[in-house]
């Protein structure tokens, strides 16, 4: 597969590739203006992408188990995250999820409609929230953890007891170096 780059994006000649192709104004895929070519890339390589499939895939199994239970099958990371740290504001739940604030805000408010959350203004300061696992919140919490062994068990069925214990820590040291390379200020070159 050959890719070109441009100011704008890639173009590639192959469905394969993780990247946005360009389209001329009358929808055809065309090369980038001054048609610099870039080295052969090859998706199969992508640790992302296998994170992204995986990502995916456990999202789907998870809406399938925990469909009775509304749009909760999404949002479980939350509860399961309050179930350990109850009483958190929404700002802590966002750092030890690493997800945005805006993101955590929005999920929370579905999960407080749907009656699995409650959240309180803090005493501390009243322009925060303070989110609490509600009755609904701890009833559902048994699927969530059977749901999760479950998955963990399907995809992890021909892996060695090592083996799963070596993924998990690459996994974590991944994670890990992800969210230090988003929380570090960028470099301005001199």
């Amino acid at each position: 597969m050959q890719l070109y780059e441009s100011n704008t994006g890639f173009y590639a000649k192959s469905r394969l590739l993780f990247t946005r192709v360009l389209y001329n104004s009358e929808g055809t895929a065309r090369a980038p203006a001054g048609g610099q070519r870039c080295e052969t890339v090859d998706s199969e390589q992508f640790i992302g992408r296998y994170i992204s499939m995986l990502y995916r895939f456990r999202k789907s199994f998870m809406s399938r188990r925990l469909g009775d239970f509304g749009r909760v099958a999404g949002l479980y990371v939350f509860l399961l995250t309050l179930e350990r740290h109850d009483g958190q504001n929404q700002e802590q739940i966002s750092e030890r999820l690493g997800i945005d604030k805006a993101t955590t805000c929005k999920a929370l408010q579905k999960l407080e409609r749907q009656g699995y959350v409650r959240r309180e203004v803090d005493e501390r300061d009243r322009r925060a929230y303070r989110v609490y696992l509600a009755k609904a919140g701890h009833a559902v919490l048994p699927a969530i953890r059977g749901a999760i062994r479950e998955w963990d068990a399907l995809v992890t069925a021909e892996l060695t007891e090592e083996e799963e214990q070596v993924l998990s820590g690459l996994l974590r040291r991944l994670a890990e170096k992800a969210r230090g390379a988003i929380s570090d200020p960028p470099r301005q070159e001199s």
